[in-house]
């Protein structure tokens, strides 16, 4: 959905029981709404305005206004404005005439409430006024004042106004607190006109806003124009950039306008410094001695500038503010600031390199940032947090003012730190750079290429120019055996259609035979666990063995590292070889491996795999919507390996639940992404977009959309990739009458994969054997098929298989299976299957039974009138939608009636698309 659906008025979160509280005041009474400012006291206001218990009530709204020379009583002039209570007087207000006269008024009026909004910048005749009232409020008056308490004027304190009421009134106070972390998630859904955005969306907008409304309204309304799922799980790619909004600017700009220059000192020390810190630390910077920093200090406190965040540690409001004041200050003070920070935390024990780093590159300390830097990165690889180095790092590569052996230096380490991180695309970015300077020094050179190659073919999806990299790398490393030998070992992975077995087998065999050249624990490490990888994708019944033979190596932190990614690989090997349970076995085994936080680039990648095993493993509830939140992910920090990977999931789950359209449209999407895509995803793709087509009796399309396909897992060789593919291109062969042709290929891949420890391979020759052989023999063999994937945990593809041997059956005037294959497909929600077998028993005569009676929906659009529906909205026509639904014409045609009624429509184009 895009977040120019969201809502012109924000929603109200979080403000449940202030409202109910203050609704249920009765009259004669005082109510004080206190908070920051932005923190929602004028909408309060207004939803009490709007409030059930209160819309016979006259509401008399004025506001103070902070100038320099307020006109006298102007806040209740302009609440009473257009009300016959009193002339406004002319020149000077006399207090003996006109306030009696108000409050008469008043009296008058019946039940009402006076709001006096913002009272902190009240003239004194108004706050006079309001002593005056309160002494004698009128019976059914409510006065309500909003104000911040940072701001009061010590000789206007609001809440002495209290102590004027009669012993009849009642005095009631409420202070508008934060948003917690939640509310503010649910407040920025609503406003990027969302269901819900994630944790880590919200929390990091809470760090961002400290909770206040109007900070994360303006922060959500300043998101760039892109599409709000990605938007929503892009806490460093988009919050991190933002700039301050210029209201919260101005807000602060007048705070610190109306304060000593001391306070801005201190205000503008902490954000310089940018990180809690103590009194005294922070008036070092400042400048200041110990009693003026305090009671600047305090000042800051009072109006709100600063907070204590801790006991003893000091700060700015939040990360907004912080950002606010920064741009507040001029350029030479911003300058001075950092070189004070940077000279003050030198002495700090431990020295805290990050940060230094930060300072002395705004001071302009080149030598000392990059010093700092590169220590900070260096413990932030140690503790496994590549992106915190990357950060640090790729400023340092693209600086104009460093020298280029100091910049190839930096770029090594850069290559090194951003491999297990998020932070790829600045890294890539820094590392092509440096690799076009001409004096860049040949040492280096191979190690910066290596770390440029293994980003590209990991993270960037460019599988294709970073292999070319690391292939280059390996005649550059002739100095450094331990990155030739990993180099050699990515180079075996099969990780895009180029390349052979025999090609990526030798790769390994090269990485294998450099180990005794070197003694590095966790490059052996990594080169077993590529050796494991390779024989695993292939299915090779010694794959197994070599990978607990590698996970037993992995002693030290590092290596351990590789045999994480290593156990990523298997997962992926294991779901693709048809060992379900093992790849779940792995998929448990990841979290154990390391000590990592979840941002890992690795844990984001498995995720495909878990996706990709609910849907073997028929887990469909709730898949859509994980679906979405890793398909948000992957586009938020730009994995488009995840990504593709993730759309086909979707896709094929689309399928089966009866949503044609969007599962064509995703297809064709990934499948124009070629470069992105492995061989066995590309024939995945050909395989589901093979079957839409076989579904309506389009053969012809079926098999030109799978040939090419077939064609490149015959040139790579692995035909255990092709488990999907092939005995949809048999049928097709079979059904355009190329009998020959279809046992050709069957025998060619039932002896590439006999052999081969892949039990997908196997159940898939028995289902390419079932289309090619006699009706009599077809029927055991789509039966053993089905019985290899009730062995897997499958119950998708076995109803797949059984569907094609109830077809055998049903032509031979048996229709049990089929009726049977019906319930199934029905009862794990695989609508378009069960249409379509249904579709054939009413060619046989036979309409399928419904179990357990029809639903009702009443107002809202069956799964049937939405699939329909959501085809009508896309331009389908009638006959369109009905071959591809397996339905009857003129059923289209009454559940297209049927949705325009529900939704309330006129026209198809206006019907739900989803």
């Amino acid at each position: 959905m895009d977040r120019s659906t969201g809502p012109d008025r924000a929603p109200l979160v979080g403000r449940a029981a202030e409202l109910a509280r203050l609704s249920a005041v009765g009259a004669p009474a005082l109510v004080l709404v206190a908070g920051e400012a932005g923190i929602g006291k004028s909408r309060i206001v207004a939803e009490l305005r709007e409030h059930p218990d209160l819309l016979g009530h006259h509401w008399l709204v004025g506001e103070c206004l902070p100038l320099r020379e307020p006109f006298p009583l102007g806040p209740v002039l302009d609440a009473l404005k257009g009300l016959d209570v009193f002339s406004p007087p002319v020149g000077r207000v006399d207090r003996v005439d006109v306030f009696p006269r108000v409050r008469a008024g008043l009296a008058e009026l019946g039940p009402a409430v006076l709001v006096l909004e913002d009272l902190h910048w009240s003239d004194e005749a108004t706050y006079e006024f309001l002593r005056f009232l309160c002494r004698g409020l009128p019976p059914k008056l409510k006065v309500l004042v909003t104000y911040r308490p940072e701001s009061v004027r010590a000789e206007r304190p609001v809440v002495d106004l209290a102590g004027y009421l009669p012993r009849w009134a009642r005095a009631v106070e409420t202070t508008v607190r934060p948003l917690r972390v939640a509310e503010v998630g649910e407040l920025a859904a609503g406003l990027l006109g969302l269901t819900r955005v994630t944790a880590e969306f919200a929390t990091r907008l809470h760090e961002l806003t400290g909770g206040v409304p109007f900070v994360v309204e303006e922060v959500c309304r300043a998101l760039p124009a892109e599409p709000a799922p990605r938007l929503a799980d892009a806490p460093r790619s988009v919050l991190d950039r933002l700039t301050a909004p210029v209201a919260l600017r101005g807000s602060i700009a007048e705070r610190l306008a109306a304060l000593p220059a001391t306070v801005r000192d201190v205000v503008g020390a902490a954000a310089t410094l940018g990180a809690p810190v103590d009194e005294h630390l922070l008036g070092r910077v400042a400048g200041l001695d110990r009693p003026t920093a305090a009671e600047a200090i305090d000042r800051a406190l009072a109006h709100g500038l600063l907070r204590q965040c801790a006991p003893g540690l000091l700060a700015t409001r939040h990360a907004l503010a912080t950002r606010a004041v920064i741009d507040l200050l001029a350029p030479d003070e911003l300058r001075r600031a950092h070189r004070a920070a940077a000279t003050v935390l030198a002495d700090v024990d431990p020295v805290p390199h990050a940060r230094l780093a930060r300072h002395c590159k705004h001071a302009g300390l080149v030598a000392d940032w990059v010093r700092h830097a590169e220590a900070a990165a260096t413990r932030a690889v140690a503790l496994g947090d590549g992106d915190t180095a990357v950060d640090l790092l790729a400023d340092v590569v693209s600086g104009s003012g460093i020298d280029i052996t100091t910049r190839a230096r930096v770029a090594a380490l850069l290559s090194r730190a951003a491999q297990p991180g998020l932070r790829h695309d600045e890294a890539v970015a820094a590392l092509r750079a440096v690799l076009t300077e001409d004096d860049l020094p040949e040492r280096p050179r191979g190690e910066i290429r290596f770390g440029l190659g293994m980003l590209l073919v990991s993270q960037a999806g460019k599988s294709g120019a970073g292999r070319e990299q690391l292939r280059v790398a390996v005649t550059e490393l002739a100095d450094r055996p331990d990155l030739a030998a990993r180099a050699m070992a990515a180079l075996a992975i099969p990780s895009s259609t180029s390349g052979t077995v025999t090609e990526h087998l030798a790769w390994a065999k090269r990485a294998l035979n450099m180990l005794g050249s070197f003694d590095d624990h966790a490059v052996h490490t990594a080169v077993h666990v590529n050796h494991a990888s390779v024989l695993l994708y292939y299915g090779d019944p010694d794959g197994w063995p070599v990978w607990r033979a590698a996970l037993a190596r992995g002693s030290t932190p590092e290596a351990r590292l590789h045999l994480l990614r290593g156990a990523s690989n298997a997962a992926d090997a294991a779901l693709l070889l048809g060992h379900d349970a093992r790849a779940r076995d792995l998929l448990a085994l990841i979290p154990t491996l390391v000590d990592q936080d979840s941002g890992l680039y690795t844990n984001r990648l498995v995720a495909g795999t878990r996706l990709r095993l609910d849907l073997a493993a028929g887990h469909w509830e709730g898949l859509p919507e994980r679906i979405a939140h890793v398909l948000a992910s992957a586009q938020a920090h730009r994995l488009p390996l995840l990504d593709a990977e993730v759309r086909l999931v979707g896709a094929e789950l689309a399928l089966a639940t009866g949503s044609l359209a969007d599962a064509e449209v995703d297809l064709r999407a990934v499948g124009e992404r070629a470069e992105l895509l492995t061989i066995s995803q590309v024939a995945g793709v050909a395989a589901a977009r093979a079957r839409i087509a076989l579904s309506g009796n389009r053969a012809q399309e079926a098999l030109a959309l799978l040939t090419p396909a077939v064609d490149l897992v015959r040139r790579h060789g692995n035909w255990g990739w092709a488990a999907q593919a092939v005995p949809q291109a048999c049928a097709a062969m079979v059904a355009l009458g190329d009998r020959a042709g279809a046992v050709a290929l069957h025998r060619e891949f039932a002896d590439a994969v006999v052999d081969r420890d892949a039990p997908a391979a196997g159940a898939a020759a028995l289902e390419a054997a079932g289309y090619v052989a006699p009706r009599a023999k077809a029927v055991d063999l789509f039966a053993a098929a089905e019985g290899e994937y009730e062995a897997m945990g499958r119950p998708y593809a076995r109803l797949l298989a059984r569907e094609a041997l109830a077809a055998v059956l049903l032509d031979d005037g048996d229709k049990e299976a089929m009726v049977d294959v019906v319930a199934g497909f029905t009862d794990l929600g695989a609508r378009w299957d069960a249409a379509r077998c249904a579709q054939a028993l009413r060619k046989h005569g036979v309409t399928p039974r419904h179990r357990g009676g029809r639903r009702g929906y009443g107002d809202a659009l069956s799964p049937r009138e939405a699939a329909v529906a959501g085809m009508a909205a896309r331009g389908s026509t009638n006959r369109e939608i009905a071959e591809a639904l397996f339905i009857s014409v003129r059923t289209v045609e009454d559940h297209v009636a049927n949705a325009l009624r529900k939704c309330g429509v006129r026209t198809r184009s206006d019907l739900p698309c989803d």
